[in-house]
C-alpha cells in the first residue's frame, strides 16, 4: 500500500472514530458517501462535477430543501 492510500485511509478511520463518539454519523452512511463521492447514484459523476441545471442536481436541491423545511 502506498504512502497516499495510507494516509488517506488513516484519515477517513480517523473521521468515522470521531463522528461515531458524536453519532452525528454511522459507519454504513459514510460508506455510502464514500461510494457516492466519485458516482453519484450511478451517474458516472459527482456532484462535484454536475451541472448545477441538470435533473439531478435539481433533485438533490430540492430533495434539502424539503429536509430542511421538515426539520423546521
Amino acid at each position: 500500500m502506498e504512502k497516499d492510500q495510507r494516509l488517506s485511509l488513516s484519515l477517513v478511520f480517523n473521521l468515522v472514530l470521531a463522528l461515531e463518539k458524536t453519532r452525528a454519523c454511522t459507519v454504513p452512511v459514510l460508506l455510502q458517501v464514500q461510494r457516492e463521492l466519485l458516482d453519484y447514484h450511478g451517474t458516472g459523476i459527482s456532484v462535484m462535477e454536475m451541472s448545477h441545471r441538470s435533473p439531478e442536481f435539481m433533485k438533490i436541491v430540492t430533495d434539502a430543501q424539503q429536509n430542511i423545511r421538515h426539520l423546521l
